[in-house]
């Protein structure tokens, strides 16, 4: 059962909650289409779906969110025992996760022939219920449906360095129009003052996050050890390897613990890295609700999909968004909305994926 505090925090029942120890993190990843069970219970369709599901982004891979499953319709929980108080203390990057994992929901049941509505915050009265999935019927699927599923177990938040050659415009223009059925934009910084003034955003959101001992506790919480087997959070030699880092907002610097300096060295390392080719883009909205926050996790992660369909990778650069004054910085260069995240697009190297709790971990009763 559920119970929820004072705050409207979410508790599982007893043990669901919590990483337990998994045999082998990256199974999830390995979904095979014929599993699905095409002549069982809509309610166990469901539950196929949110194999796939829970393969999408999340702040430092933390994963936060619980599934409750009806006959017809899922529940989409925030588990707010998984909030990160120093990087997301709104819990905007949480509900922008959750609204991910709705994308990847509705993106399956529409491969596998289902119509489906969406209510966000179906309760007003219960913070923790973000969204309500709906199946409402049959539905064929359209070529870039079908793209966009089997584009979801080879999506990653990809930090090796891109090719210098950009997306083409066609793409480009695509995923700015597919925003916008969630009520978002997509704005494409390509003008080299302007680019310039945005590095030097992220460089200076590093260097304050690098100097701040709650970021650096709260990220250390969330590193794990080689030996450990939990499976959520970042495996340190993803930090050092640069293979792979955690979705949504991981820090640059990660990727280089120990060898580079605090501060202003750690600001020189992300001007570096981040200043090179291809392209950087900000995806916002009009206003900054949790609905708001809801349909930008949606149309983040759809134009994701519909970018690796077309071999292009996403990257994370959300630090500036994490500050309140560098956010209406980033708002002011971009000359619209509310900046809901800022992103490096572009084709690089193929990367390992990053490990996922098993779902029965995530489904709640009642």
């Amino acid at each position: 059962m559920l119970a929820v505090n004072s705050r409207g925090d979410v508790r599982a029942r007893a043990g669901v909650a919590a990483s337990l120890p998994m045999p082998c993190a990256s199974a999830a990843w390995n979904i095979r289409e014929e599993e699905y069970p095409e002549r069982a219970p809509l309610r166990e369709k469901l539950q196929f779906f949110l194999r796939y599901a829970i393969l999408a982004p999340s702040t430092y891979n933390s994963q936060p969110w619980l599934f409750r499953v009806g006959d017809d319709a899922v529940d989409v929980i925030a588990d707010f025992a998984r909030e990160l108080p120093s990087v997301d203390p709104a819990r905007r990057e949480l509900i922008m996760s959750c609204g991910a994992v709705v994308c990847n929901l509705r993106t399956a049941a529409t491969y596998f022939g289902y119509a489906t509505t969406l209510t966000m915050f179906p309760d007003p009265a219960r913070v923790e219920l973000v969204a309500r999935v709906r199946v409402t019927g049959a539905l064929a699927p359209g070529v870039e449906d079908r793209a966009r599923f089997r584009a979801i177990p080879t999506r990653r938040r990809n930090v090796v360095c891109f090719d210098a050659s950009p997306p083409s415009s066609m793409l480009l223009l695509g995923l700015a129009e597919r925003v916008k059925q969630f009520g978002a934009w997509l704005v494409y910084i390509e003008q080299p003052k302007l680019k310039d003034a945005v590095v030097r955003l992220i460089a200076e959101a590093d260097r304050r996050q690098v100097d701040d001992p709650a970021f650096r506790a709260e990220l250390a919480r969330w590193t794990r050890e080689e030996e450990d087997l939990r499976a959520d959070g970042i495996p340190r030699d993803w930090h050092q390897g640069a293979s792979s880092l955690p979705d949504f907002g991981a820090p640059v610097w990660s990727q280089a613990i120990g060898s580079v300096g605090p501060g202003e060295q750690h600001a020189a390392h992300v001007r570096q890295r981040v200043g090179s080719p291809p392209l950087l883009a900000v995806l916002g909205t009009s206003t900054d609700t949790p609905q708001a926050w809801l349909a930008a996790g949606q149309a983040l992660l759809e134009a994701e999909l519909e970018a690796r369909a077309a071999g292009v990778w996403f990257t994370d650069f959300n630090q500036p968004i994490q500050h309140p004054a560098l956010r209406a910085q980033l708002r002011q260069l971009v000359g619209v909305g509310h900046p809901q995240a800022l992103i490096r697009i572009g084709y690089g190297a193929e990367v390992a994926p990053t490990p996922r709790r098993s779902l029965e971990e995530m489904l709640v009763d009642g």
